[in-house]
């Protein structure tokens, strides 16, 4: 019997040097890999139309082959594209972020906000302070790489950051994922070490590699095992060296705090030889990222976790549900969807298939039919009642709104004119976050559709003069922030 899948997922690693894919599909119970490849490119260059025909067919002939045409599409660009900044963020709540992280954008990174795209991943330390991983990339890139995935009829749905990717991996799969752990990822002309603990990432550095052996064998497909450890051995200690300065650098680890775990990803043909030796070196509990599933294909001999995990964790984000959800693509068009509990979904969907047939099997049948009969006389009722019930509902808010003008009429005699004429004036697609009132002065602060046009509308009122805007006027998701000043007039002090 053909499987049946709720959801299809194709997950793209693009890296300087290479590309590797990987298609899932989710079923009722588990993962199933239903494709995945990676082959070697050149650098991309807008300029060179045959570096990016190669890239284009390489694509193409994977969707081709495992029939991957699904809307469902996750990619991550090369890391060094990628501008990390990690900083704590006092904030009542989470809520309130998305207007705060735009400001800060221009404060850690050399470019003005308008050039970049960003998105970020946010954890409460404690009470009322978040710290923040923030992450950007030059809007030209990203618009170079969706024209790209343009010309294969790709809209993906996500870009995510690859670092994120592996993290996912680690703290969907590991229980004791809180504690300090290390991830180390290898491709052919960069590495990254990224450390994680408590559900955030703390520290994360991108190392070009040097060594142009390891360059050379990355892409081999068969080198001697002498030479292969030799390799092997000289490079961990690289590795070994670059986690100790991430280490070093690090302020969110106590002095006498451990690594836990390092995972290793990528790594090419020296990945089992670097696993061994940093473990032997460091006496750290050391191991491959993996992606667990069904597995028809992910058991084969063929795969090989030093290609793939990374396009896994980029597919899978769709599948499970990641810890950090970072969206890099240009917010008009990332998609708006909710993403369906499928188990909730089909155990209803029994539960009502079964309900069903006990109804109709039921010797109580014409019971059910005589029952139904009275709730549609009920509802003829209830429909002719409708209109009384309302005027009762109606009549109740009535009283509790005089309720409330009587009580600030009584309280606040002075405020109360001042709180009618705003409501009177303020025009729609204004909104109000706090009124303030000092002696004569009135200070308004809120968000608008078009803030400047409110000096204009309250200074026509006889109420107020003297108006003016009190700092400048901040663009922000839900309007144009503003904070506005006036004299009272003709009102006397409370």
């Amino acid at each position: 019997m053909k499987p049946i899948y709720l959801d299809k997922v194709l997950g793209i690693d693009i890296r300087e040097e290479s590309v590797a894919l990987a298609y899932l599909g989710k079923q009722f119970k588990g993962i199933d890999v239903l494709g995945y490849d990676h082959f070697h490119i050149k650098p991309l260059d807008p300029a060179d139309e045959r570096t990016e025909k190669a890239f284009l067919d390489g694509i193409n002939k994977f969707l081709m082959q495992y029939n991957a045409y699904t809307p469902t599409v996750v990619i991550s660009l090369p890391r060094n594209l990628v501008s990390f900044q990690t900083f704590p963020l006092p904030a009542p709540d989470l809520n309130v972020i998305d207007s705060m992280v735009e400001f800060e954008l221009e404060r850690h990174f050399f470019s003005k906000a308008e050039d970049l795209y960003f998105s970020y991943h946010a954890i409460a330390e404690y009470e009322n302070n978040f710290q923040v991983t923030l992450c950007s990339l030059r809007k030209e890139i990203v618009n170079y790489y969706l024209e790209l995935m343009e010309k294969l009829s790709i809209k993906p749905t996500a870009l995510d950051v690859s670092t994120f990717s592996h993290l996912n991996l680690v703290w969907q799969s590991e229980k004791n994922a809180g504690s300090l752990f290390c991830v180390v990822d290898i491709d052919s002309q960069r590495m990254e070490i990224c450390l994680a603990k408590n559900g955030m990432m703390i520290a994360t550095r991108s190392i070009p590699i040097n060594d142009s052996n390891i360059k050379k064998g990355f892409f081999m497909e068969e080198i001697p095992p002498q030479h292969l450890n030799a390799l092997g051995k000289k490079f961990s200690k690289t590795v070994l060296s670059e986690i100790m300065t991430t280490l070093a650098s690090c302020t969110k680890i106590d002095s006498d705090e451990e690594v836990d775990q390092i995972f290793v990803t990528g790594g090419g043909p020296f990945l089992q030889s670097l696993m061994h030796e940093i473990q032997e070196e460091a006496q750290v509990s050391t191991r491959c990222l993996e992606f667990f599933s069904n597995g028809n294909g992910a058991n084969s001999a063929q795969f090989n976790p030093a290609f793939y995990s990374t396009a896994f964790g980029l597919a899978c984000r769709e599948i499970r549900s990641p810890v950090a959800e970072l969206n890099l693509l240009p917010p008009e068009i990332r998609p708006k969807k909710k993403k369906v509990n499928y188990k909730i979904t089909v155990g209803l969907v029994i539960v009502v298939f079964v309900a069903l047939l006990a109804a109709l099997g039921s010797e109580y049948y014409s019971k059910v039919r005589a029952l139904a009969t009275l709730n549609k006389q009920l509802k003829e009722v209830q429909t002719q009642a409708a209109p009384f019930e309302q005027i009762d509902i109606e009549f109740d808010d009535l009283n509790q709104y005089a309720e409330i003008i009587t009580r600030l009429e009584k309280r606040l005699p002075s405020k109360l004119p001042i709180l009618q004429e705003l409501s009177r004036i303020i025009p729609e697609g204004t909104y109000l976050s706090d009124i303030n009132v000092d002696e004569d002065v009135l200070q308004i602060k809120g968000y608008s559709k078009a803030a400047s046009g409110l000096i204009q509308i309250l200074e026509n009122s006889p109420l107020l003069k003297d108006t003016s805007f009190k700092g400048s006027i901040v663009k922000s998701n839900r309007g144009e922030k503003f904070t506005i000043q006036s004299t009272l007039e003709g009102i006397p002090p409370s």
